[in-house]
Order: structure tokens, then sequence, then C-alpha cells
């Protein structure tokens, strides 16, 4: 019997796929830098999420509808609105660009259109800016050694 026979692990190339993502998840849980960023990361999210349990009213001078306009804006994407559509009764969709309220419309469509959920999907998306930034810090703060002695130790404890 070999390995691609029907009824085997391996009979479809997603279980391959699997088998092999699953393998380098662990390789990544096991490195000391990755479970720190992970664990900024969440940190991050939910201190973040926590303020926004907080505010009861937006305002802030001009910025008062930051939030509601992109919640408008990705209303308009997930259910195909008009194109003279105004946000706030002023800006036209081309005055800010809209990728982001694409990846917003997108999820929104997976979990439903209220505004809750749509602030939950905009904090995560734009805390995403943490992760390229924490690959960063050790170059800007020339703690590169220590990260590799760091990544060193790690890979002769799983050696022996």
């Amino acid at each position: 019997m070999g390995p691609f026979t029907p009824g085997s692990r391996f009979d479809n190339p997603a279980s391959i796929d699997c088998t092999s993502a699953r393998s380098a998840a662990r390789r990544l849980a096991a490195c000391a830098q990755f479970r720190k960023t992970v664990f900024g990361f969440v940190l991050l999210l939910v201190w973040t999420l926590a303020i926004l349990c907080m505010i009861r009213h937006y305002s802030g001078g001009q910025w008062w509808g930051d939030w509601l306009e992109h919640f408008q804006r990705s209303l308009f994407l997930l259910h195909h609105l008009g194109k003279d559509t105004a946000f706030l009764g002023l800006f036209p969709l081309p005055s800010r660009p809209p990728l982001m309220n694409l990846l917003g419309a997108f999820f929104m469509a997976q979990v439903g259109d209220r505004f809750e959920l749509f602030q939950i999907t905009f904090a995560f998306l734009n805390l995403l800016v943490f992760l390229p930034c924490s690959l960063l810090l050790p170059a800007l703060t020339g703690r590169r050694r220590r990260i590799r002695a760091e990544t060193s130790k790690d890979e002769v404890g799983r050696a022996s």
C-alpha cells in the first residue's frame, strides 16, 4: 500500500499541506522571539479593545465622524450601494483610499454588519502593523546579537 492510495493519510493534497503546516507551526511556536511577539500583539489587541469598550461618545473636534465614515464606506462596499453615495453627507468615495474599507467589508460579510463588529475588525487590522515593527525593532536598537544568541540556544536545546 503506497502513501497515496485511497484511505491513506495522504490521499488528498490538502492533508499533505495540513501536515506540513502543523509541523511548521510547532517549529514556530518553539521560537522564543515568536512567542514574545505574539504575546505582545495579543496584549496590545486586548488593551485596544478595552479602550474601545470604554468610549461612550465619539467626539474630538473634527474627528468626530472618522469611525462612522469608515463604517459607512465599508457598508457601501458590502451592500453595493449607489455610486453617488456621500459619506457623512459630505464625502464621495474617492476622497479616501478604499482598501481598508474593502477588507472591513470582507470581514463584515463573514460576521455581520454591525458597528461593534466593524470596530473589532478594524482594531485587529490596524494593529497588524505591530508585527513588522517588532521585526524591525532589533535592527533599530542594536540588539541583533542577543536575539541571535537566544535563537542559537533554542536550536541547541532542540538538538539535544
